[in-house]
């Protein structure tokens, strides 16, 4: 029976340059792994390898952790980079199995389809999840977050992470064993602060566009009604 969902395929960049490919699969199967565990309440088809090193895929039922997952994943596989597509439609085979190697159907078609393009493009995220307008607007907000954190530095990005999780810039510095000026400075060079509050807004913004979707009460009431 056909149902609708959100398939999800991710793209390493430059996966035939890696020399150490099988502690990068090890990273990756990791990777699935995690994300699995830790957002298995809006997944419907576990995340997996499906080529090599090369690609993942996985189903999900919600848009609303898109952003959060795939910059998890970027996180866990760094320095390698990975682009992302997002196709909200319809799986028409073994879509009981939840095995994202046995489903078929049009949204895995243009998702792979829009991988394919990605490849050709300095892009790292795709998205087609029913409204062009909405799309649109997602697609050039996460390019751009993403852009802006892949020329961050591993340290730079060590900060962030850190400070991120714990809020105290000393308790980073002595973690790091580096001054609390140095973590300001750092935070500052990178936006830190301005990166946050995009990134919340964002996701907020993927709470209500989930809604959108799935409620076609919401539909009804012509909230970003295409023309």
């Amino acid at each position: 029976m056909e149902k609708k969902f959100f398939v999800v395929q991710g793209d390493v960049k430059g996966s035939r340059k890696i020399k150490e490919r099988d502690d990068f699969q090890r990273k990756l199967e990791y990777a699935c792994k995690y994300i699995n565990e830790n957002f298995k309440d809006e997944i419907y088809g576990n995340f997996k390898i499906i080529k090599g090193i090369d690609e993942i895929e996985g189903v999900l039922k919600k848009i609303s952790s898109i952003y959060k997952i795939i910059t998890e994943i970027q996180k866990l596989i760094s320095p390698q980079k990975i682009r992302f597509t997002m196709v909200y439609g319809a799986i028409d085979t073994a879509v009981d199995s939840k095995n994202v190697e046995k489903m078929d159907g049009p949204a895995i078609h243009e998702a792979t389809d829009r991988i394919m393009k990605l490849k050709n493009s300095n892009f790292l995220f795709d998205i087609d999840a029913g409204n062009s307008i909405i799309d649109s607007l997602l697609k050039g907000q996460i390019n751009l977050l993403l852009f802006h954190k892949s020329r961050w530095t591993g340290r730079e990005r060590q900060i962030a992470e850190n400070y991120t999780e714990c809020q105290k810039q000393v308790l980073v510095a002595e973690k790091l064993s580096i001054t609390q000026q140095a973590v300001s400075n750092s935070l500052r060079k990178i936006n830190w602060e301005e990166i946050n509050l995009m990134e919340g807004e964002l996701n907020h913004i993927l709470e209500f566009y989930n809604d959108f979707l799935l409620n076609e009460g919401m539909l009804n009431k012509g909230i970003f009604h295409e023309p």
